[in-house]
């Protein structure tokens, strides 16, 4: 390749020029191609999604610029299908394949997903690895769920029951996660107390039957936690479990949707000991993501949290001030 012999930063500024697809592609092709786009400093990159998909069994990379923007860097498939045209011969991770130019996708002869996906993020993280978050995306079944240790983001997608020790091993294995998104059908089991997922900074679970142990073991900053089988005990014990500060700590905000609904929702506000915001405090203050809150409770040390409770929603938005701030400067009749 006559690109390796251009100095370094004639190398650098051809690779900027590249689509990304091609970039991956070219680092194949010898060691020192991709020793040279090591070196590249891909500054517009935000992060690389790596998606494994168990229904049509395939594994497929993707870059997220900083603008928000989605750039298709290989889609690797288990075998060719007949309809493709413009089929290239080329060896990737040892293996002959057959490569579709246009875009990207790569047929293997015979490897599992598992692999896959493994000699893929290895390939990005030396080529992009170094100023990169990197996510996991898992939609399907639960047989692959690959440890790849510097995943910062982890969202899985299935309508299969999901032993919980499924989920304790894999998040064991990882650094604690920026985020994590769960939708599945039901888990079998309760995680472990200690279970890195309650970690996440930002949780988002989906879930037809799970445990409500979560919600008191959260340690991260917003959590969004639907069809999980909660009862207003379990509601009212956590919120009084955040005013003494024994859960929720380093909670944010809070969305909680009751699957079947309070009939009594109102008797949360007199055993929680709620109190009504009647004037005072500014509506942009208590308008956030289309939601009004109309009363708020207080933590052991002060600090106030915005509340609303519905018959099928649970929301709680914590502040940065004390009640007596927030009386003094807004004047607030309660």
């Amino acid at each position: 390749m006559k690109l390796i012999n251009f100095p370094h930063l004639v190398q650098a500024e051809i690779y900027k020029l590249m689509n990304y697809g091609d970039v991956f592609i070219f680092s194949l092709t010898s060691k020192k191609c991709t020793q040279s786009i090591e070196n590249v400093r891909f500054k517009e990159i935000y992060l690389i999604r790596i998606n494994t998909d168990a229904m049509r069994n395939t594994v497929k990379a993707t870059v997220v610029f900083q603008n928000g923007e989605e750039q298709q860097i290989v889609e690797l498939c288990p075998s060719l299908r007949f309809y493709e045209k413009e089929i290239k011969n080329i060896t990737i991770f040892g293996q002959k394949t057959e490569y579709r130019y246009r875009n990207h996708r790569t047929y293997y002869p015979s490897a599992s997903r598992q692999e896959l996906t493994y000699f893929l993020y290895n390939q990005l993280h030396r080529l992009f690895g170094k100023h990169t978050i990197f996510e996991f995306v898992m939609t399907g079944k639960w047989d692959c769920l690959p440890i790849i240790p510097n995943i910062k983001r982890s969202i899985m997608n299935s309508l299969e029951n999901t032993p919980a020790e499924y989920l304790d091993d894999y998040f064991k294995a990882l650094p604690a996660q920026e985020i994590v998104k769960i939708s599945m059908k039901r888990l079998y089991g309760n995680l472990s107390p200690n279970s890195k997922l309650y970690e996440a900074q930002n949780l988002k679970i989906s879930c037809n039957f799970m445990s409500p142990d979560i919600l008191f073991n959260f340690k991260g900053k917003t959590a969004i936690l639907t069809g999980v089988h909660y009862t207003k005990e379990d509601i009212c014990q956590f919120l009084k479990n955040w005013k003494s500060k024994t859960s929720g700590i380093n909670l944010h905000r809070l969305n909680v949707f009751i699957d079947k609904g309070f009939d009594d929702f109102e008797s949360i506000n007199q055993i929680v000991d709620t109190k009504k915001i009647t004037v005072g405090v500014p509506e942009e203050l208590l308008n956030h993501q289309g939601e009004t809150f109309d009363s708020y409770i207080v933590r052991a040390d002060g600090i106030v949290a915005w509340l609303v409770i519905s018959r099928i929603k649970i929301s709680l938005h914590v502040q940065d001030f004390t009640e007596e701030e927030m009386l003094k400067k807004y004047n607030i009749d309660h």
